[in-house]
């Protein structure tokens, strides 16, 4: 098995327990109110508040609420004070951004959760294109409202002028708005938008990391060949890290290339702990390096990383969806079944979950649950796989193979093999097939080879001693 580095638990503040000094100060930071006549205005609008919480968490004083538990509440008619206690924070900045032609006006607030009080408000009135002194000030404004002292190094990454040019941040914010749709059709929209970012902007490091990350789930959900998404993402990961060192995201990205696309488990750890070095409060690196540590059966570490993922934001849907898939795997579906009600509960439209679940029910021997749960998370634009395997394992085999003859009729046309089709093969009874399209996806070097060993789905292969030689050559066994 690949070398993976020791886990982050011994070498310091890269996980939750140390990503906070004592007495930091808790603040959430809420979406902003769009007050522009046109709708399409929520992404420069999103995108500020996005940016401001990016920047407030750089700072160690402050315990910043991550992105995805603060937009949870947007729109939300709810009491400040009822928000702050839900997100355990003492303080809650909201605000509204409103577009007039070429200039912007920011009115933000800094409120008490305590006693519902303002601690501090403003007003901003500016060009669109100076959208980096808006966050500068409201960021430099909290920290003395709040007394968080910055030490010169901190102070001087705020004020730093930003020269990217407007018209790149703007497409980059458009990309991230579609991005964090997590979507196929969204993604779609989020690369063009970080593609143009780019054309706009050839210098803009993050524009060409959040493209790393795009095509990352592209290659991995089968929208893109392997090949095809494998070498986009390594080439803007690599160009986002040549251009800004010490953006934590663009190693995040590179480390997901390494592991889901290379399989070199061991750079792919060195990138992730070099994010997490950045950026000890970088959500996506320690989901992703939780990602890493379970496929190499290091479930206990990668709990570990998912927990401080969720520590930092406790409210993301894919977070809570990790925890309960591998707390499935170690065999403790009591708890998963907690994590998992509560990543739907966060987001009962989201495919994701629904699929966590039949997982769940389906290790407890509940198949009528189960493929009700799978049916669900087909129905929101999830894969069909489980659905077919389980149909075929409770004894409906023609349906099974109708739906067989869909996968095999889509992989001859995009010559893109799922992994998780073999399983319906063998459920079916023909091992050999299961092989032979098993390794047809090694050919194709699919990343989702890198997520089936020790998965029930799979376990029943594991007599097979070809598929111990898969497992080898893909590099998450001996």
């Amino acid at each position: 098995e690949p070398a993976v580095p020791a886990s982050p638990l011994a070498i310091g503040d890269t996980t939750a327990g140390g990503t906070w000094p004592a007495g930091a100060k808790a603040i959430a930071v809420l979406p902003f109110t769009n007050l522009s006549p046109d709708p399409e205005e929520d992404y420069l609008v999103d995108g500020l508040t996005e940016e401001l919480i990016g920047v407030l968490s750089q700072m160690r004083a402050l315990r910043v609420v991550a992105r995805t538990s603060a937009f949870a509440y947007k729109g939300a008619n709810r009491d400040i004070r009822e928000i702050g206690q839900a997100l355990e924070v003492s303080a809650i900045l909201e605000g509204s951004v409103q577009r007039a032609g070429d200039r912007i006006r920011v009115r933000a607030q800094l409120i008490n959760v305590a006693d519902g009080l303002n601690l501090w408000s403003e007003a901003y009135d500016h060009e669109v294109t100076d959208m980096f002194t808006v966050q500068r000030d409201l960021a430099l404004r909290i920290a003395s409202a709040l007394e968080a002292g910055l030490s010169p190094a901190e102070r001087e990454r705020v004020t730093a002028r930003r020269t990217v040019s407007p018209e790149a941040f703007a497409l980059y914010l458009k990309g991230r708005h579609f991005w964090n749709q997590r979507t196929s059709s969204a993604f779609v929209r989020a690369r063009d938008y970080y593609q143009r970012a780019i054309d706009a902007d050839p210098l803009f490091a993050s524009a060409y990391a959040g493209l790393a990350t795009v095509y990352s789930l592209q290659g991995l959900w089968g929208d893109l060949p392997s090949a095809v998404a494998g070498e986009r993402m390594r080439a803007a990961a690599s160009r986002a890290i040549e251009l800004d060192e010490s953006l934590a995201e663009a190693h995040a990205a590179l480390g997901v290339y390494l592991h889901a696309y290379a399989w070199d488990s061991e750079a792919a750890g060195r990138e992730q702990l070099r994010a997490l070095e950045l950026d000890p409060r970088l959500v996506i690196a320690h989901y992703f390096y939780g990602n890493l540590l379970r496929v190499h059966g290091r479930l206990d570490e990668a709990l570990a990383q998912y927990r401080a993922a969720a520590e930092l934001d406790p409210l993301d849907a894919f977070v809570g969806d990790a925890l309960g898939r591998t707390l499935v795997l170690a065999g403790r579906l009591t708890e998963a079944r907690e994590y998992m009600l509560g990543a739907l509960e966060l987001d009962s439209m989201f495919w994701w979950p629904h699929d966590g679940l039949g997982a769940l029910h389906e290790a407890k021997g509940e198949f009528d649950v189960s493929l009700r749960e799978y049916r669900r998370a087909m129905e929101l634009g999830g894969s069909s796989i489980h659905v077919a395997r389980l149909l075929a394992r409770t004894g409906r085999e023609r349906e099974a193979r109708r739906m067989l003859g869909e996968f095999e009729a889509q992989a001859a046309r995009t010559a893109i093999h799922p992994p998780g089709v073999a399983t319906i093969l063998y459920t079916l009874g023909d091992i050999d097939a299961a092989m032979t399209w098993l390794e047809q996806a090694y050919v194709e070097r699919h990343p989702l080879l890198r997520f089936i060993a020790g998965h029930p789905e799979f376990v029943p292969l594991e007599a097979d001693p070809r598929y111990v030689d898969l497992l080898r050559r893909v590099g998450v066994r001996r």
